[in-house]
């Protein structure tokens, strides 16, 4: 993502929020590669340098018309592909600032120091510790950024580097938005692998099948109160994988907030489709590890208690008419099967909307745990399903509890 006050839109209507793409042209494409190509020269000095580098290029930039936000979007990408002297003694460093203080403070009462009074303590310091004058001097400056070196830079190609950046842009917008409505056009292994990301990723979603069609409602990270930043990078990550798919089409609804007003926000809509997937890069799809550790820890425990229950983690989706649900294991013995759900972050109005969906399934057997940490809730009517309140961890010993009910 970028930085958000480097985030670029434009309102129309007063009602949508349209992201400032860039389009991969000659114009932008000559940016992107006088960028690169400062970074690529400025390794093996310091971070001061590239600076200077960068400010004269920009102001180079600004001349011939560019956007400053674009600029400085993309030396943002390219900052966190550079690689700092990570071989630095930080005692040494330590020591010999000390000392160089030490020494400052007896010689010259800790007084500033002049060009002369600076290099004698330097001289001293490098004697004692058998290294140069110079070496003493760019270690008692490697504390600062400026100072540290650049020993090396991941390069990567200027159309890529401007898909790159359009990618962090949307990512950006999204950050700020209270839901987000999904619709992809999927195979039955697509299906699978993007509502198990969505899974693993612990994002607050409803999923229904639309013939060939996946219909998602996530909430967003603006409709949640706790971990907002943590959700939102959660979402981050899934936005590359929606648009790898061919057929797919976001809506979402960002909020403004206006800080010359108090407490005053207002809604956009953001419309973006698969007509826009060139502006993207191409992501090759990777399985998407579990955010949280409660699954992990919950099937090492069944394996080892729950005896001739056979443990399933990441069963098929299962889907009742429009109703698709995912549940986390499923639990088999013999010709008995039980499906076991862990709901470990949620809202209130989630947590109604989920209980709502898992009555409407019909003919399966369902344990529900839920985690009481995060809110009081209460539940009159538990439907056709078992329901465990737990606190940071599940027990194991209470799901076996409830499956001798089965057997």
């Amino acid at each position: 993502m970028l930085p958000s006050e480097l985030a670029r839109y434009k309102i129309i209507k007063n009602q949508y929020i349209v992201p400032l793409f860039a389009e991969v042209n000659e114009e932008n494409l000559f940016i992107a590669d006088s960028l690169i190509k400062c970074y690529e020269e400025n390794v093996n000095k310091k971070i001061l340098d590239l600076n200077n580098s960068i400010r004269e290029l920009e102001f180079m930039a600004n001349a011939f018309g560019y956007d400053f936000k674009l600029v400085r979007g993309l030396k943002s990408l390219l900052d966190r592909r550079i690689r700092l002297n990570d071989n630095v003694d930080e005692n040494l460093i330590f020591e010999i600032r000390s000392q160089i203080f030490e020494l400052s403070n007896k010689m010259y009462k800790g007084s500033v120091l002049n060009e002369n009074e600076r290099d004698k303590i330097f001289s001293i310091i490098a004697e004692k510790y058998k290294i140069s004058k110079e070496k003493v001097e760019e270690l008692f400056l490697s504390v600062y950024e400026d100072e540290m070196f650049i020993k090396g830079f991941e390069s990567i190609s200027p159309e890529e580097l401007i898909k790159q950046y359009n990618l962090s842009l949307l990512q950006t917008i999204l950050f700020k938005c209270k839901q987000l409505q999904i619709t992809v056009d999927l195979t039955g292994h697509d299906m699978r692998l993007l509502l198990w990301s969505i899974k693993k990723l612990g994002l607050l979603y409803h999923a229904e099948n639309n013939f060939n069609k996946i219909n998602l409602i996530i909430d967003g990270p603006l409709s949640i109160l706790k971990q907002t930043e943590r959700y939102g990078t959660r979402i981050a990550k899934l936005i590359p994988l929606i648009l790898s798919f061919k057929d797919w089409s976001i809506k979402a609804i960002i909020v403004k907030k206006f800080r010359k007003i108090k407490n005053f926000e207002k809604n956009y809509t953001l419309l973006i489709s698969k007509n826009l997937a060139s502006y993207f890069p191409k992501y090759e799809h990777k399985e998407i590890t579990y955010d949280s550790e409660v699954e992990a820890d919950l099937a090492k425990k069944l394996v080892t208690v729950g005896g001739e229950w056979q443990v399933i983690r990441e069963p098929e989706p299962i889907i009742s008419g429009s109703t698709i649900f995912i549940p986390d294991f499923a639990l088999i013995k013999g010709d008995k099967k039980v499906y076991l759900e862990i709901v470990g972050f949620w809202t209130p109005d989630y947590l109604k909307r989920k209980l709502e969906k898992i009555k409407s399934l019909k003919g399966i057997n369902l344990i529900l745990a839920i985690d009481e940490s995060l809110h009081e809730f209460k539940i009159d009517d538990v439907g056709n399903f078992n329901i465990i309140k737990y606190n940071k961890k599940v027990s194991s010993i209470d799901i076996i509890k409830i499956l001798k009910k089965f057997e």
